[in-house]
């Protein structure tokens, strides 16, 4: 059973911030957003036991934006 969701998206016109929380409301559980539109460094963060991570970016002519190329790139010490 999952107990936490991280939410991760990028969503300049709010379209794929609305999907993401629509899939995460129907999981019934805590949600940690991770809004990355303005390109704000988030806080590393990790994914322990029933915890879950869903990652929503926009599509632009089949592109990505180059911001969101930085998610999920490994952690460099």
């Amino acid at each position: 059973e999952i107990h936490k969701v991280h939410s991760v998206f990028f969503s300049a016109t709010f379209t794929t911030k609305a999907i993401v929380q629509g899939i995460v409301k129907q999981l019934h559980a805590d949600n940690i957003q991770h809004d990355i539109t303005s390109n704000v460094l988030i806080p590393r963060f990790e994914i322990g036991r029933n915890e879950l991570l869903v990652v929503g970016v926009p599509s632009y002519s089949g592109r990505v934006p180059d911001t969101c190329h930085c998610v999920g790139e490994p952690h460099k010490d």
